[in-house]
């Protein structure tokens, strides 16, 4: 996806140019004066006038390396080379211009509804422009969102893709935009818009650059290109620096299935794992550990014993504990052993299925088979926050999407594909990569629960995504996507988990 400032986006007009004043002039002096993209939109003129004044003002853009972008015209796009094209909601289908237009173009597009708006982010457009905001002599026949109906746009797109532009148009100018940008923001829940488009409020003017300044001035600190959901995802990163700055030394007592997996995973994010399991040991070992992982898998009497003993010891060094209560529902062994765990050590975070959080929420909605979640919680989001509350710690619900909370905030992340469910172990390779994120966490146990699934619904999406020299697909089933997986978390970095990570900030209704 081509990167696009739409902080200022000029939409031309050249019936309301002023007398003595051409087109070209104008853009040229809103380019000086500030604005960021130029988008040409001639509904009168035939195919080839148009296509004329296409490259005369592409020229200029080109000169300023601002992006010059054509209103609808696919064909005058690609005749004159422009970086893109903007296509409203009756314009050729946003699918059928990417064909046309190939991967590197730049393709905006209107929106009216909640509706439309969601499925241009998911059909891969590279900004969306939610309108009209106010009443306008440009657009016929407009239907008026209001700031209230583009901040609810705002919202929905945010809740599901932090990164892409969001620009309005419509009656916007220097009276009205830091009002509508404030109203905007209030309306989404926090969100800023990433820029306005304008037409008259610049093409009128004779002193066009001292008018877009002006205009340009008054956007400051009213537009967000950095949206607190990418602060959430910039968290992560940070947390994946600590992690492979520090190194940290993580005590893993997991189950006898997957040692051997859980103990790569911690190699290969950056930690150091040490799988000491004896009673006899733990406590020693615990006066060295950045993070202690309690595994319920295998459990037995010995187990439990060296649970206890480690867990004890992390307390009295504040370590933290990030307890997987495998199957902890399914028999009243495991019932007994969690409530013991719970009750005698402060444990940093619990990480399980629905069926294990469900237990310990005390509903029925969902429960344990073995290892195995069966059935669906009907509000997971709730269920995290109130299981972290009762029991004081960070709680992780994982699925198909994911839900974290410290018993206020409630994150949701959308990373990850079904492939994981192929493969043993990945649920405890999750709490694996939880206990490396919480060895570095400096305190911040919800984000270091967030970031380790982040970090594995992002790897599963790499292994899937990766390819052989010949072009293709190098998994072909759950052997080959374990190697993928490993190699994958091994690959994560800042620049991927910006570009990949679906995380954010759930809102609840109680």
């Amino acid at each position: 996806m081509p990167n696009v400032d739409v902080s200022l986006y000029l939409v031309t007009d050249s019936s309301v140019l002023p007398e003595g004043k051409t087109l070209a002039q104008s853009v040229r002096e809103a380019i000086q004066g500030g604005a960021t993209i130029v988008q040409l939109r001639e509904k009168k003129l035939i195919a080839k006038d148009f296509l004329a004044r296409a490259r005369e003002i592409h020229a200029v853009c080109k000169e300023f390396n601002v992006p010059f972008i054509i209103n609808d015209r696919i064909d005058i796009a690609l005749a004159c080379g422009a970086e893109g094209v903007h296509i409203g909601q009756e314009d050729i289908p946003l699918a059928d211009a990417r064909k046309l237009l190939g991967p590197g173009k730049i393709i905006g597009i209107t929106t009216k509804t909640v509706e439309q708006a969601l499925q241009a982010v998911e059909g891969g457009a590279d900004y969306i422009a939610p309108g009209v905001v106010f009443p306008t002599t440009t657009k016929d026949n407009a239907i008026y969102l209001g700031p209230s109906g583009v901040g609810q746009v705002v919202a929905a797109v945010r809740a599901v893709n932090t990164k892409i532009p969001i620009v309005t148009i419509g009656g916007i100018n220097a009276d009205n935009v830091a009002g509508m940008l404030q109203d905007v923001e209030r309306e989404s829940g926090g969100f800023r818009l990433s820029g306005v488009a304008v037409v008259s409020a610049i093409m009128k003017h004779s002193n066009t650059e001292e008018v877009t300044a002006s205009l340009k001035g008054k956007l400051d600190g009213l537009l967000n290109t950095h949206t607190a959901k990418d602060e959430l995802i910039e968290r992560v990163v940070a947390a994946l620096e600590r992690v492979r700055i520090k190194k940290p030394f993580v005590h893993s007592i997991t189950n006898a299935i997957v040692q051997e997996m859980t103990a790569n995973i911690i190699l290969h994010i950056g930690g150091s794992p040490i799988m000491a399991h004896s009673v006899e040991e733990v406590h020693e070992v615990g006066q060295h550990i950045d993070a202690l992982i309690l595994n319920m898998g295998t459990l037995d009497t010995f187990r439990i014993a060296s649970f206890h003993k480690a867990a004890t010891k992390a307390n009295e060094r504040n370590t933290p504990i990030v307890l997987d209560p495998i199957g902890c529902g399914f028999t009243t062994f495991r019932r007994n052993a969690v409530a013991e765990l719970l009750a005698a050590h402060k444990i940093a975070i619990i990480k399980g299925n629905a069926g294990e959080i469900g237990y310990l929420y005390g509903t029925l909605e969902a429960s344990s088979r073995g290892a195995d979640s069966v059935g669906e919680l009907n509000d997971p989001a709730t269920v995290a926050r109130q299981v972290a509350k009762q029991y004081g710690t960070v709680v992780c619900i994982t699925g198909v999407k994911d839900y974290i909370s410290d018993g206020e905030t409630v994150l949701c992340c959308e990373n990850g594909n079904s492939h994981l469910g192929l493969l043993t172990g990945t649920g405890c390779s999750a709490t694996a990569l939880i206990g490396c994120f919480a060895g570095a966490a400096e305190g911040d146990y919800l984000i270091a629960a967030a970031s380790g699934v982040v970090a594995m619904g992002i790897a599963a999406e790499m292994a899937v995504d990766l390819k052989n020299a010949s072009g293709d697909n190098v998994v072909l089933g759950p052997a080959s996507f374990r190697t993928a997986l490993f190699d994958s978390i091994y690959r994560l970095d800042s620049a991927i988990i910006r570009d990949r990570a679906r995380l954010y900030v759930k809102s609840l209704t109680a």
